[in-house]
């Protein structure tokens, strides 16, 4: 029931990745691709994330023509383009800002969500605003290559921005540290993160696990409850780059869905997941959203769930 169909997403990989974007009827996709901060998506919504008076280039990927589409910010065209899209500086405010991309023809558009960031420099004493972050470690040179630099900055989560989506199918919530703490709160989320969910879902459907989102067990962690809980000091989730989740949809209940339909829950459901990204991940067109993918049992404090990451290279345990 689960047997992955590899041509299939040999094909959606492709199309992604190399050749013009198309929605084939997926309501969460548009007909072009766009480029911005190193990474290639064609998402109907994105979350992007900027410093204060960043200057954030944004590119409408060929053989697509940047001349056949406008970029509004507050219902006015942007005026400052490139040859191939572009130069947008973020306001020097933290906070949401959103971006519209619109085919000037068929009036199809993608929203970029950009958040411009409460810089690190605004800790003092590991603490923001009442918030415990932490100290993030310093980095052992074996790691220098692997993407554990500090994050560029925070994204401040306040009751009226929470609800904002970052990609189709998520939103801004449900990647909060899971620490007590009043509002603001404060995340850090990778892009590359969001996307891969995304390929994750479709994956999953494709395959005859229904799914229209996943609930996030644990997204990102400060380096304080990090600690606290007494996980690896070199976490994912202290980046922004790793999410564990389950599938609750059938009923939404607080738990995993039985999945292989065996009227049990357990690890086996986790797998099921498992396996789907795991053929997902063999295919060479995936790399650049490789990292690390495991399933967990349940115990007495939670189900069964399945982490991933984009650590950049393949590992499991």
């Amino acid at each position: 029931m689960f047997r992955f169909s590899t041509i299939f997403i040999n094909f959606c990989l492709i199309c992604l990745t190399a050749f013009p974007a198309a929605s084939h009827g997926n309501p969460n996709r548009v007909n072009f691709n766009v480029k911005c901060q190193d990474i290639e998506f064609n998402n109907r919504i994105m979350g992007i994330y900027a410093a204060s008076g960043e200057e954030v280039s944004i590119e409408v990927i060929a053989p697509a023509d940047a001349n056949e589409f406008d970029m509004l910010y507050n219902d006015v065209v942007v005026t400052d383009r490139t040859a191939i899209g572009w130069q947008w500086i973020a306001p020097e405010k933290a906070g949401l800002h959103s971006l519209i991309i619109r085919h000037k023809t068929t009036k199809e558009t993608m929203t970029l969500n950009v958040f411009v960031l409460i810089p690190f420099s605004a800790i003092k004493d590991g603490q923001l605003k009442g918030c415990r972050i932490g100290e993030y470690p310093s980095i052992p040179l074996k790691y220098k290559k692997r993407d554990y630099q500090d994050p560029k900055g925070l994204i401040e989560v306040t009751p009226e921005n929470e609800e904002t989506f970052i990609s189709p199918n998520f939103q801004l919530k449900q990647f909060i540290c899971k620490q007590p703490q009043d509002y603001p709160k404060y995340v850090v989320i990778s892009s590359k993160l969001l996307i891969k969910l995304e390929l994750i879902i479709d994956a999953l459907n494709d395959n005859g696990i229904k799914c229209s989102s996943f609930t996030i067990m644990s997204g990102y962690r400060t380096p304080h409850y990090n600690e606290a809980i007494g996980n690896v000091k070199f976490s994912r989730h202290i980046y922004g780059t790793a999410a564990d989740f389950y599938i609750d949809e059938s009923p939404v209940d607080g738990k995993m869905d039985d999945l292989n339909k065996d009227g049990k829950i357990d690890i086996q459901d986790a797998k099921a997941i498992y396996d789907v990204i795991e053929s997902l991940s063999k295919d060479p067109a995936y790399n650049y959203y490789l990292g690390g993918l495991s399933a967990y049992k349940k115990n007495a404090a939670h189900g069964p769930f399945v982490h991933i990451d984009v650590r950049g290279y393949r590992a499991r345990w």
